[in-house]
């Protein structure tokens, strides 16, 4: 868990665990009994830093990364407003603001969308 709390800012093992999960939802990691182990596709996006190659396994596994850029592609918005955007794309789904910053950070990560006064937008990448 070292990693995990010097790189992510998480404290609570619960906070890891649930990083954890989401890297392993998305196909990077795979858990074997209480062993995790990198899968083909993590080690190659470990390997290549293929931004395109993660958004792919983000949006094939978890809703809501293109609806996110599709609000985005209207302009810069907002937390509150990328929030209320998907929430009327997913009117099912309880979505904290919470779920939505990870959203956002993940975006941030490989280089999709940038953060400026408080308002986040495509980059022109």
């Amino acid at each position: 868990w070292s990693w995990l709390r010097d790189n992510t800012g998480a404290e609570k093992e619960s906070t890891m665990e649930t990083y954890v999960r989401f890297v392993r939802t998305i196909g990077l990691i795979s858990k074997d009994g209480r062993e995790h182990s990198i899968t083909d596709a993590g080690d190659y996006y470990r390997s290549s830093g293929d931004s395109d190659f993660l958004f792919r396994h983000l949006s094939e596994n978890v809703k809501g990364f293109e609806t996110l850029l599709s609000i985005l592609s209207e302009g810069p918005q907002t937390e509150k407003q990328v929030q209320s955007g998907l929430q009327e794309a997913f009117p099912e789904y309880s979505l904290t603001k919470g779920v939505i910053t990870r959203h956002l950070e993940w975006l941030q990560s490989i280089g999709y969308i940038e953060e400026n006064n408080e308002r986040y937008r495509i980059t022109d990448e």
